[in-house]
Order: C-alpha cells, then structure tokens, then sequence
C-alpha cells in the first residue's frame, strides 16, 4: 500500500510535465491569434480602445479555446483521480479531485500531508507533517488515527460552543502559546482526507498487543522475588460481557457468575461465583437492576462488531491522548497508551502477592472432589480479574422469569432465565479510562532474589518431607509387626489345636504318635503363609528332625525297610 503515495508523487511530478507540454503546444498552435488577442486586451482594459473586427475573433478564439483546454483537464483529472488514490466511494471522488487539482494549479504550493498508516505507525516524510493544507491519508485495517484542527489565527476569539465540544483547550505547538478549542477528529482505516489546518495527533493498532516486563515483589513472609509480567490487551475488540446477579440476604450484593460447561445443551448451570467488581461497578449494576423494575425497554450500548477489527471512535482517542510524560530519570521519551497495561499489571501482582506466604504458593493440589483451589491457582484468577476490571468492561443482569436469581449448582432451561441487553461499566479505572481492553495476564516463576533464602526453603522442604517420611516409614513397621504377631497368634493356635487332638488318641505307640506330631509340623511349616512367619531354617531343621526320625524307625523295623508309618484311620 505504500506505494500508492509513491506513485501519487511520481504522478504529480509527470503531470507538471505534461501541462508544460500542453501549454507549449497550445501557444505554437494559436501563436498568432494568441498575439492578437494580447493585443485586443490591452486596447481594451488598458487604452480603452474597441478592438478591431481582426482581434475581436482573436480574442474570442483564445478564450473559448483556453475555456475548452480547461474544462478538458478538469475532466481528466477527475478521471484519473480514481487511478493514483484509493477511491472506494463515490462521496470521496469530489474531495480527492479537489486536492489533486489544488495541488496541479498550485505547483504543489497548496497540497496538504500524503502520509500512510501501517500497523499504527504514521510513515511519511517529516516535510509533509508541517503542510497545513488539505491533505490524504491512507490507514490499513488494523490502524486508526486521530486529528486535530489548529486555529490558522491566533487573533481568532473561541466562541462559546468551540470551547465546550469538546471541552478540552490545547496550545498550539505551532503558534507559540496560542490557545485553541480542540476539535479532535477520530478516523478509522481506508481512505481519509485531511482539511486544512488540520494535523495529526497520533495513531494506534487496532491488533491484540503483548507488553512484558521485570517486577520485584515481597510475598507475605517477608521474600522478595523477581519474575515477568505479561499484559495481553488491545482497543480494536468488544469488551467482554460479565454474567452478573443480585444476592444476598438483602438483594444488596453483586455475584459475577462462572457457567458450567459440562450442563446439557439449551440449559443453564451455576458452577462458581465471585466477588471481583470494585464499588464503583457495583453500584452501576445495582442502578441498572433498580432501573429493570421501573422500565420493561432497555438497549444495549456496546458498538457492533466488525472484522477484522472493531473501530471504536472514542476509545481510540481515549488511547491516543493518554501520552504523558516519563518521570523515570532510567527512561527517555513519552509513555503511550500500549505502556500502560503492563504497568498496571505489575503494580496489581504487588499487591495481591504481598498476601501469600511464599511456601503456600506451592501446595500440592488436594485429590478430594470439590476442594478449594491451590493458593496459586486463587492468586492468577484473582489476579486475572483484578486486571480485567481496570479496562474496557461490560455486564448483563441475568433472573428467572420469577424475578429470583438463579441458584447454583441448579440446572435452568434458557428460555427460564432472563438476559437482559448488555451494558458497558463507565465507572473510573485507569485502563478504561484509556480505551484499553484487557484480554489476558499472566506472571512467571518467582525467583526470590536472594540466593540462600532458595536453599533454605529446600533444606526446610526437605527436612519436613524427611520427617514425613520418618513417620509414615515408623507407622507402616508398626503396622507389620502387628499384622505378623497376629498372624502367629492364629497359626499357633490352629497348632495347638491339631496337637492336642493328637495326643488326646492314646491308641498310637510313642514312635507312632512322634511320627505324626512331625507330620504335623511339617505341614505347618510347608504352608506358604506360615513360611512367612517361621525363621528361614525352619525347613531345614524340619528336614533334619525327619531323617533322624525315620532313621531310628529303619533300625526298629529292620535294615532295608521302607516302610511309611500310614496312621491307622488311614490304613482303613
């Protein structure tokens, strides 16, 4: 696009050309009659003389011949003002033509600033900035600009009227001291025509900016850590609509409503509710809820929507004249509007950090269903919010076609709750104040400043994960040994019985009855659950006590003898 202002310069340089070319043709083609006519002139308004029959068709000639040569150009200039410019409409052909032809018969004395706005930067020659005459200028979609008309005299008295619309007085830059009424205009992107006197104040970028910088902040307990702020805003989106409701025991309290997603489609949930409005906005919701009861009729005053941008005429001069000078002897230049929401970021993560301990910032997050949220968690919606608040904002009342306001965790069809037209908050904050919406903010990791202070808060961290674990590990043994114990407790018990069932029999010799106590035990110690309880040579003394016993028995019963002792109830 830029090259649209080039190839209007090129133009104008091509069309002195040509009129030089065609005024040399014109004086060779009528030379003569061109000379008689001087001639008649001069007789008549000099010497007072009549002309002659010969000079007056001279004359004549000339002047319906220099008539028709400038209606011709009048024509061609207009027909190719829509070549060189931008022309969209037809209500910007007249204004183009007119500057283009001011600028033809003037030899560009009259032309006023050719300048184009990309991305909400004015580029442009600095001579062009100091023309006063009517001017052009060309805004891309994501730009909008501001102008300002200068008084041309500095004897010029300000009426009533200059002075209140709008009621702002400005000193002229130019004139030295001279006071003049303000009389700011706002335009959007595409074509514009400057008028004369008229300059420009300033530009913005309709696009989302992103604005990051370094904040120091103590916490609770006294820490001081550094990290990134990160403000993420623009003045070329709608502000975003807050679903709020009267509550309360009294109606009197103002609760900003946070929908469930997971309810069923064409109904409405309650998941969570806040209180993040500052005074000011509530009391404009309390008014507006006030206002419902009296009247039936409301309209929304949000702008409508456009793509790709949103032009808001008032917030863009409200960015545009936010400038101010820097006080910060570190720092040079002027503090534009898109400076000011990451200041007012970091100044809003100060303060609410300041109500956090540190170490509670880094709770590990509670596994019960509907718990409270981790501190850190609260502290970047809150944070969010806070932010949120201070720039362009809006609400829409929400009841039940009953007049009561709607419960949470309460499952509503839509069409029982009443969304009335949504409406911009206009109480004072300082991004709002600006134009500013606030589309996101966000914080880095805090990294206390001091060195130690991170290494003792681990070696506490640890020497209290330490302790835990001392604890667990001392409960988890208790819990064993109590478990084993009564284990043997059973086992013996489930032996004693066996045993004494045993020896009560008095039917069985002692080698037999020897035999079977053995057999009993071994049993028991071949248990894979026993085994656990017994010590690990358990089997092994078993093993042994049986090979001495079925020793003693080969020897009684003879040398080669395998024969198993089989209990009598067996044998039968």
């Amino acid at each position: 696009m830029r090259s649209i202002f080039s190839r209007f310069r090129g133009f104008i340089g091509s069309l002195r050309l040509i009129r030089l070319f065609i005024a040399a043709s014109f004086l060779i083609a009528f030379w003569v009659d061109f000379t008689l006519a001087i001639k008649g002139y001069w007789n008549l308004f000099i010497k007072f003389l009549p002309p002659t029959p010969e000079t007056s068709a001279a004359m004549l000639k000339v002047t319906t011949g220099l008539m028709l040569l400038i209606a011709i150009y009048v024509v061609f200039m207009f027909w190719l003002t829509h070549f060189v410019l931008p022309i969209t409409h037809w209500e910007q052909s007249l204004p183009g033509f007119w500057r283009m032809f001011l600028h033809g018969i003037s030899w560009g004395r009259l032309h006023g600033p050719a300048v184009f706005v990309r991305n909400g930067e004015v580029q442009g020659e600095r001579a062009e900035f100091r023309k006063k005459h009517p001017g052009v200028a060309f805004l891309d979609l994501r730009s909008a600009m501001t102008l300002d008309k200068l008084h041309h005299s500095e004897d010029e008295d300000l009426s009533d009227s200059e002075t209140n619309i709008p009621p702002k007085v400005r000193f002229s830059l130019v004139q030295s001291g001279a006071a003049y009424a303000a009389k700011v205009r706002t335009v959007g992107p595409g074509l514009v025509f400057t008028d004369k006197h008229e300059t420009i104040t300033g530009a913005v970028d309709l696009r989302t900016q992103v604005r990051t910088r370094k904040v120091i902040a103590d916490t609770r307990d006294g820490i001081r850590v550094s990290t990134s702020v990160t403000a993420v805003f623009t003045v070329g989106q709608l502000p975003d609509v807050l679903d709020v409701y009267l509550g309360g025991e009294n109606m009197d309290q103002v609760f900003v409503i946070e929908w469930d997603k997971t309810a069923p489609a064409h109904t409405k949930r309650i998941s969570k509710l806040f209180q993040d409005l500052s005074p000011e906005d509530e009391a404009q919701v309390k008014a507006f809820a006030s206002a419902t009861i009296r009247h039936t009729s409301f309209n929304s005053d949000l702008p409508s929507k456009k793509d790709p941008f949103t032009f808001d005429e008032k917030r863009v001069q409200q960015a545009v004249y936010s400038i101010a000078n820097r006080n910060d002897p570190d720092t040079t230049g002027v503090k534009k509007w898109s400076d000011w929401p990451a200041d007012v970021a970091a100044e809003h993560f100060r303060i609410l950090l300041s109500e956090y301990p540190y170490l509670s910032l880094y709770e590990e997050p509670s596994k019960e269903k509907d718990s409270p949220p981790t501190p850190m968690k609260e502290l970047k919606r809150r944070y969010l919010a806070a932010v949120r608040n201070t720039g362009v904002l809006a609400f829409q009342l929400v009841r039940q076609i009953n007049g009561l306001p709607p419960q949470v965790g309460v499952t509503y069809p839509e069409d029982q709750l009443v969304f009335f037209p949504p409406q911009t908050f206009k109480g004072p904050a300082v991004l709002r104040g600006r134009g500013i919406k606030v589309i996101n903010v966000s914080f880095g990791e805090l990294e206390p400043e001091d060195k130690r202070v991170m290494k003792n808060l681990r070696e506490s961290w640890l020497s209290a994960k330490k302790k835990e674990e001392s604890l667990k590990v001392a409960d988890s043994k208790l819990e064993a040994t109590r478990i084993i114990n009564h284990a043997r407790i059973r086992t013996q018990q489930n032996m004693n019985y066996h045993l004494a069932r045993l020896l009560e029999k008095q039917e069985y010799p002692r080698e037999a009855l020897a035999m079977l106590v053995f057999q009993e035990l071994e049993a028991a110690a071949a248990n894979p659950e026993t085994r656990k309880l017994l010590p690990e040579n358990t089997l092994n003394m078993m093993n042994t006590i049986g090979q001495l016993l079925l020793q003693s028995q080969r020897e009684e019963d003879g040398i080669g003898n395998e024969r198993t002792f089989i209990p009598p109830e067996e044998e039968e």
